[in-house]
């Protein structure tokens, strides 16, 4: 009986920090662009056999 004390209402925390987490990362916009990631690689592969690479070094 004394685990679930404990361990309730830390689940219970820890799904609030992970609720928040994630409001917080789609509020900031980091999951705007999903879709157009996964096409990245073929952009890539494409624009190398062309010979022109347009990916920006951050150098």
């Amino acid at each position: 009986m004394m685990a679930l004390i404990i361990t309730i209402p830390l689940s219970i925390l820890f799904a609030v920090v992970f609720i928040g987490l994630f409001i917080w990362s789609v509020k900031s916009g980091q999951l705007d662009q999903i879709e157009s990631q996964k096409n990245m690689i073929f952009n890539r592969k494409i624009n190398r056999k062309k010979g022109t690479n347009h990916v920006k070094n951050n150098k």
